[in-house]
């Protein structure tokens, strides 16, 4: 629904993507892969696309991120004051983490959960918390209770993540844990996580004038993303409308 949305604003808009910009892309994805026109064909049909299709595919694709970018980029804002409120609340303490060693617990629920649902895996993810916080341990938590089959079997091991490397509305809830420290029910794409911090790597903080850019792109990047939500939801309310009309 939402890509749909995207491509109507976009074509109100006048918004178009040329000929040569999704050649361009394709040009790309066969230099990526190493494919040259023949091979690329073979691989499309493979997974029941034709060339055309595919093309079809990347021309829309191209047209929902130039939309974004046009119709929503205008609305971000990032001033020299919200950098450095930022820098300030990164180096409240002597110094800062860079890293975290992360385990999780993904509940799973479908994107558009029941009340019913939502309740019962929240109440899960309290449940976890509880038994995390008296001494069972996560591992073998992520082995009981996980539906994330690619880490339940390691205890729900992560490993070491980079601070810049998480979705931005995660990586301020695990950032500000500290060791040994689980925290949940925290929303994402694929339902309800719980999370524990196993382990921190600090390193002495920076100058603002040394990171001032690289929080310049953090701050930018979380607000498109928050605009960009606020702008599907507005496009939602008036496609309902009207329906409604």
């Amino acid at each position: 629904i939402n890509e749909q949305l995207i491509v109507q604003s976009a074509e109100e808009a006048k918004i178009n993507v040329n000929p040569k910009q999704v050649q361009a892309a394709f040009d790309e994805i066969k230099s990526q892969n190493k494919f040259d026109d023949a091979r690329l064909s073979q691989e499309l049909r493979k997974q029941g696309y034709t060339v055309s299709g595919y093309r079809e595919d990347v021309r829309r694709q191209l047209l929902r991120l130039t939309a974004v970018n046009q119709l929503v980029r205008p609305r971000v804002s990032v001033t020299d004051e919200d950098i450095r409120a930022r820098y300030d609340e990164m180096n409240r303490r002597s110094s800062s983490v860079s890293k975290v060693q992360l385990q999780h617990i993904l509940l799973a629920l479908p994107e558009r959960p029941s009340e019913a649902q939502l309740k019962a895996a929240k109440a899960r993810a309290t449940e976890i918390v509880g038994l995390a916080n008296s001494g069972t341990p996560f591992a073998e938590l992520a082995k009981r209770f996980s539906d994330d089959a690619g880490t339940k079997g390691s205890g729900g091991d992560l490993g070491w993540i980079d601070r810049g490397s998480l979705a931005t509305e995660w990586e301020a809830i695990v950032f500000a844990m500290e060791k040994g420290e689980v925290r949940g029910p925290v929303n994402g794409p694929q339902g309800l996580y719980v999370f524990r911090v196993a382990d921190v790597a600090k390193s002495e903080a920076k100058t603002f004038d040394e990171v001032k850019e690289q929080l310049r792109g953090e701050l930018f990047r979380r607000e498109m993303d928050r605009q960009t939500r606020m702008w599907l939801e507005e496009l939602r309310k008036k496609a309902h409308l009207d329906i409604k009309l």
